[in-house]
């Protein structure tokens, strides 16, 4: 049965009000209210407080900190509610299937945000800077969550992700300092550029199987994250992925990983141990730069180019102490700049 939102006649708290119910009982006070009257309470606040046009809500200007966003909006337009300071929660009606460009962009106070089942939209920025907004549930409805929609959201901890989704898009969540766990579906197949970047107290993200692009940037400065699993069919770990994820002591790369880009774990000062997969071809400059604990170095392919290792890509590894790769496994002692002086190497070391 779908629902509704109306106001307590008695404390002026939002009252949950399925379709067909006579009447319905106030969270805050217990008060038995009339459904029909909290939902014309309701029709009076919108006529006062929100320009709507066809069904699009233009702009709010009103002063609650309780928004109820009336029956029949379809569409909240962009930047519907820059500015509006005073809102700290927010009900949407079962009527609204897309959030535009911005809507509640700067939102500094909201806490809570009540997205309806039957939303398909989240626009790009849609609720970037709403530094109170500690969870968010998105339901299963939404097909799109475009690039940067909680951005700087600071105190978001937790975060329910679409089932059907298929993209995460750039700096989603980039700059969630505070977000500690995020569940990301099994339909996932990208994870776009700085997704995750500085989401500084995540510890833990499983990535799904069905995972096959991990963009530039998409986990770097994730300080707390302590394991990733990369699943097979990613076949780049892209610039800068893991830069600066300084707690980041397991890594298992699987064996359809070709290349390992520049950056991709610079600065991951935790990191012991790395194993290069068969099916990697290329480590690219300053890959593994300042890994300044990474001792040891596993090389699986007897088929790897004389130049794998580009020059820096162990830079400044002062731990290194031994690569264990087949005889013939060749790798230049300037792409690993200072950190090759006296490890023990299982095979071939050029000097050139």
């Amino acid at each position: 049965m779908a629902r509704t939102w109306g106001r307590c006649s008695r404390c002026g708290a939002v009252v949950r009000v399925e379709r067909g119910q006579a009447a319905a009982e106030c969270p805050a006070c217990g008060h038995m209210e009339a459904a029909e009257q909290a939902v014309e309470a309701a029709r009076q606040e919108a006529g006062r407080d929100f320009k709507i046009e066809n069904g699009q809500l233009l702009k709010y200007w009103g002063k609650r900190t309780d928004v109820l966003i009336p029956e029949g909006v379809r569409i909240l337009d962009d930047f519907c509610f820059q500015g509006a300071f005073s809102v700290e929660e927010a009900w949407l009606p079962d009527s609204v299937d897309r959030i535009y460009t911005a809507a509640f962009v700067d939102c500094r106070n909201l806490r809570r945000i009540h997205l309806p089942e039957g939303l398909a939209l989240v626009g790009s920025n849609a609720f970037r800077g709403c530094a109170a907004l500690t969870e968010v549930h998105i339901p299963d409805s939404v097909t799109a969550l475009r690039e940067k929609a909680f951005q700087d959201c600071e105190s978001l901890q937790r975060v329910h992700l679409p089932a059907g989704l298929t993209a995460i898009g750039s700096h989603l969540f980039s700059g969630c300092g505070s977000l500690s766990a995020v569940d990301i579906p099994s339909s996932v197949e990208s994870i776009a550029s700085h997704a995750f970047k500085n989401c500084a107290s995540l510890r833990a993200l499983t990535l799904p199987d069905s995972l096959r692009v991990l963009e530039n940037n998409a986990l770097e400065g994730c300080r707390a994250l302590e394991s990733v699993e990369i699943p097979y069919g990613v076949q780049e770990i892209a610039m800068g992925t893991f830069r600066s994820c300084t707690a980041l002591r397991h890594v298992s790369l699987p064996d359809s990983v070709t290349k390992i880009d520049s950056s991709a774990f610079e600065g991951c000062t935790a990191l012991e141990s790395i194993e290069l997969p068969k099916s990697v071809k290329l480590v690219e400059e300053r890959a593994f730069h300042n890994c300044k604990a990474l001792s040891q170095v596993r090389v699986l392919s007897p088929l790897i180019p004389r130049r794998i290792a580009r020059r820096g890509a162990f830079s400044n590894c002062g731990k290194l102490r031994r690569f264990d790769a087949p005889f013939f496994w060749k790798v230049r002692n300037r792409g690993c700049a200072d950190c090759l002086r006296g490890p023990r190497f299982v095979g071939t070391v050029l000097r050139g």
